[in-house]
């Protein structure tokens, strides 16, 4: 993208900003993101943001991830997610016994091949 234009540069940034809004995203939102006002953006911050565009159309990111909405926090939302949701009810009666297995098919711990220390070649 070297040697574009003003108008150029301009043409493709109220495009990507079209695009980004048809997915919920605000202008407010991609300026936070790029941390700077339109008039200062580059080819570069273009490219970035066609970057972003193609995760979005592709699917392989949220317009939330990308671009998160202004004054949400990462703890405030799963905090209350967590809050929300009800507990399993505790079972009632003995827990079920695990038995423990080694990491090599036959093998017992503390022998060669299980899953000492030994076997991984540490010792204290």
């Amino acid at each position: 993208m070297k040697g574009v234009s003003k108008e150029g540069l301009a043409a493709a940034t109220e495009k990507a900003l079209k695009f980004l809004a048809g997915y919920g995203i605000s202008e407010e939102r991609v300026l936070a993101v790029l941390g700077k006002p339109k008039h200062e953006w580059a080819s570069e911050d273009i490219a970035a943001l066609r970057g972003m565009a193609s995760q979005l159309k592709d699917g392989q990111a949220t317009a939330e991830h990308l671009f998160p909405i202004l004054g949400a926090t990462e703890e405030g939302p799963k905090a209350e997610s967590k809050a929300k949701r009800p507990r399993a009810p505790r079972l009632k009666g003995p827990r079920p016994q695990c038995r423990r297995q080694s990491f090599a098919p036959g093998r017992h711990a503390g022998e060669p091949g299980g899953d000492s220390p030994d076997a991984y070649g540490e010792r204290d």
